[in-house]
């Protein structure tokens, strides 16, 4: 455990670290980088704080080996902020982080061989899927700040047991704080791909984490998630049924077709409107029933598909 004496003077430490860090970042890319382009991939700097802490508090092996793959894997994908990878890198590398992950966090018997193999393929393409969710909120307004702090409270109170990765979230909402202050301000920094595949690989982490601890909480995950991974679907569906290649750019997302009416800030409170009519439903019926994860997801997606299908409506109506 960790004393509150510990994490207080940590917090503290991280903050005037990361505001040094945005600064630098800046300072260095403006100058030696790219001058014509707009600063981004800082989030890349979080996993390398991330990684320092946990030598710093003598974490366990698996945790360590987990940030140096991240960390590594990452530091490859900061190439696509200036210097854009191919749509067939950029999945790789997204696809083999969420096996390697797995792999360092899981314990699989011999004969259990099958059970590892489609796992793999579960959080292989769970790993692709999340990073281009977190890509949707990446950019001006605060977007992919608010997101992810909301998501990192979300993961306190579901690993409220577990102290070490409490202060590695409450890590993450400071950057994101920090980060913010820059991110407010007109073409000044971006978080980044290379940020959004931090971070999404740490939910990986996260996931595999509260399944090896049958933490069944982390289906609250699905709360802030519901909106963009139903977006992701109805999308992919789109394309196949229209036979598009899927790794083209496209505007058919959800936000996309906000952003471009309405301020970016549009989407984000449609997230927010969600998850909030979720949580809404999911407190009436905690006072007649125990909620299960069955439930939680099941809420989720039955609220979020309802609400879906409202705001294409009422976005088609209003562009007619």
């Amino acid at each position: 455990m960790i004393s509150l004496n510990l994490y207080s003077l940590i917090i503290i430490i991280i903050f005037f670290i990361s505001l040094f860090s945005a600064l630098s970042y800046v300072y260095v890319w403006k100058r030696y980088v790219l001058t014509s382009k707009v600063p981004q991939g800082y989030g890349l700097i979080v996993i390398y704080f991330i990684f320092i802490l946990s030598l710093f508090l003598n974490l366990n092996v698996n945790y360590v080996y987990t940030f140096f793959t991240i960390l590594i894997l990452s530091s490859i994908y900061w190439i696509d902020d200036f210097k854009n990878l191919s749509a067939k890198s950029r999945i790789f590398l997204q696809s083999i982080c969420g096996i390697l992950i797995l792999s360092i966090n899981i314990n699989i018997l011999e004969e259990q061989i099958l059970i590892f193999i489609i796992f793999a393929i579960l959080f292989s393409l769970l790993s692709i899927i999340l990073t281009n969710i977190t890509n949707f909120y990446d950019g001006l307004d605060l977007n992919l700040s608010v997101f992810i702090i909301i998501n990192s409270a979300i993961c306190i109170y579901i690993f409220n047991n577990n102290s070490y990765i409490i202060l590695i979230l409450l890590t993450i909402i400071v950057f994101m704080i920090t980060f913010s202050f820059f991110n407010s301000k007109k073409n000044n920094l971006y978080f980044g791909d290379s940020g959004c595949f931090v971070f999404s690989s740490f939910l990986i982490f996260l996931i595999i984490s509260a399944y090896n601890q049958n933490n069944v909480k982390i289906f609250y995950l699905f709360i802030t998630l519901s909106l963009p991974l139903v977006d992701v679907f109805y999308v992919l569906l789109y394309r196949v049924l229209k036979k598009e290649s899927l790794l083209t750019r496209n505007h058919y997302h959800l936000y996309q077709k906000y952003g471009k009416i309405f301020k970016n800030k549009s989407y984000l409170l449609l997230q927010l409107i969600n998850s909030f009519l979720i949580i809404c439903i999911l407190g009436i019926l905690s006072y007649f029933y125990i909620i299960s994860s069955n439930i939680i997801v099941l809420i989720s997606l039955t609220t979020t598909i309802i609400f879906y299908l409202f705001s294409s409506l009422f976005i088609n109506e209003y562009t007619k």
